[in-house]
């Protein structure tokens, strides 16, 4: 059965999640996994999270090319 030609309530109540849509979507569930948490242990998981998350924010500052176009008129 392929999810993609279920409804949303048919994955929900199947329990099928989506995929997190960006980086830090990916992290809060990383953070959150005791899976990886059991493997790597807090100490890797609390370290690589932070300085992913720094990566996040530095993207998060970066105006892409689209956004210059979309709306580097209205400033």
């Amino acid at each position: 059965m392929d999810p993609g030609y279920l409804s949303e309530e048919e994955r929900k109540s199947l329990g099928i999640k989506p995929y997190p849509r960006n980086l830090f979507e990916a992290l809060k569930e990383l953070e959150k996994s005791s899976f990886f948490r059991n493997v790597f242990g807090d100490e890797l998981i609390d370290e690589y999270v932070k300085m992913k998350m720094h990566d996040w924010n530095e993207y998060m500052m970066y105006v892409t090319d689209w956004e210059l176009e979309k709306y580097g008129d209205i400033f």
